[in-house]
């Protein structure tokens, strides 16, 4: 059986064991580093649907049913970004469908009343011609301001936010 024995100065020992710290230290520093680097851009890559449909839906309530999601993988936010995608194409759909059917309403309603003013035009004056216009001039504010109405175009109050709970208990 045999034995070393190795003797060192001591400020060689410490200087190593100095050295070998701030190295751990440093590789430790770099590992956190990379790490926090890694998990921002994995975390931006799980978020970015996530983000992107909250951008389709706020695009979506303003009005803008053209909003639609960009469908990634099989997941659970791949099948929400499928049904919102479904769900604003037939939204736009009865949209396209509701703007065409008040042109035609428009157009339909509104050429018998011009056909009545311009009869009501060539009648002799008189207050029955008066009170005639007037009822036209009437009958089409109306038909103006329904459409409006239903075009979304009309001037009325504007909208505010209301505390339902409060409103039922005033009532």
């Amino acid at each position: 059986i045999g034995s070393i024995f190795a003797s060192s100065n001591s400020t060689d020992v410490d200087s190593l064991v100095t050295t070998m710290s701030k190295t751990v230290i440093m590789s430790t520093l770099w590992i956190m580093l990379a790490s926090l680097v890694t998990v921002y851009f994995i975390t931006e890559r799980m978020t970015a649907p996530i983000k992107d449909m909250s951008r389709a839906v706020q695009s979506f309530g303003s009005g803008q049913f053209d909003a639609r999601v960009t469908v990634v993988g099989n997941d659970e936010v791949a099948e929400l970004a499928t049904a919102f995608n479904s769900m604003a194409e037939q939204v736009q759909h009865l949209e396209d469908r509701r703007r065409t059917f008040l042109a035609n309403v428009s157009h339909d309603l509104r050429t018998p009343l011009t056909s009545l003013r311009l009869r009501c035009e060539f009648l002799p004056d008189g207050d029955d011609r008066e009170r005639m216009l007037q009822t036209l001039a009437q009958m089409e504010s109306m038909l103006h301001a329904t459409l409006s109405f239903a075009r979304d175009e009309h001037q009325g109050e504007p909208s505010r936010q209301v505390d339902l709970v409060s409103l039922l208990h005033s009532l």
